[in-house]
């Protein structure tokens, strides 16, 4: 096998998987959720049962994961976690 020291990137579709898994990791953090699993079409209040107190600490949790940090007015407007995970990809 000859390594070039070149990176393979990976495939769009892994990125968003991976993203999802980290955002996945972010709300397990938030008390009372556990281990949940997500999808990108879930609701966050609606099938997720995330209040205003929740992603106060969701927000956190992702800033702390990603490096980020979200705006407080866009982080409002989120209401997916395909939602979610697009505003992260514009933050990173």
């Amino acid at each position: 096998m000859k390594v070039t020291g070149e990176r393979n990137p990976l495939p769009m579709g892994s990125v968003k998987v991976t993203v999802l898994a980290r955002v996945e990791k972010a709300v397990c953090q938030i008390p009372g959720k556990g281990d949940v699993k997500l999808s990108p079409s879930q609701r966050l209040k609606e099938d997720l049962d995330i209040d205003s107190q929740d992603t106060v600490e969701m927000v956190i949790a992702l800033e702390e994961e990603f490096g980020v940090h979200f705006d407080d007015d866009q982080a409002a407007k989120i209401t997916t976690v395909q939602g979610l995970i697009d505003y992260i990809e514009t933050l990173t």
